[in-house]
């Protein structure tokens, strides 16, 4: 699983999704009802999280106005997360992610 951070309409999103998979920035903006979108860069990865790029844990939440887990997380008995480093992961139940982020449901994986 992968944790991405957009900016839209400004704010900080975060964005779960399977690790073989790509988010659909037009997708995020209409879950948070923004006119504009784009994935964060690394300083403002920081800056929402406290976590380099690459090693974003999807909370404790710092500047982020919203999360979004892709609903095919939860299909899965466990799933790997970022732990704030480039060297540890952690295993959670999806439900558990969920909750602990504050995160709702929504479709954001891109179609291929």
């Amino acid at each position: 699983m992968k944790t991405l951070v957009f900016v839209c309409d400004g704010e900080y999103v975060l964005a779960m999704v399977p690790g073989d998979r790509r988010v659909d920035a037009s997708k995020v903006a209409d879950e948070v009802g923004a006119k504009s979108v784009r994935v964060a860069r690394g300083e403002e990865v920081v800056d929402a999280t406290g976590f380099e790029p690459g090693a974003v844990a999807p909370f404790p939440r710092r500047d982020v106005v919203a999360a979004l887990i892709d609903r095919t997380l939860l299909q899965h008995a466990a799933v790997w997360v970022g732990a704030g480093s480039h060297a540890h992961i952690a295993m959670l139940a999806p439900s558990d992610l969920q909750r602990l982020a504050g995160a709702r449901t929504a479709d954001i994986v891109a179609r291929s």
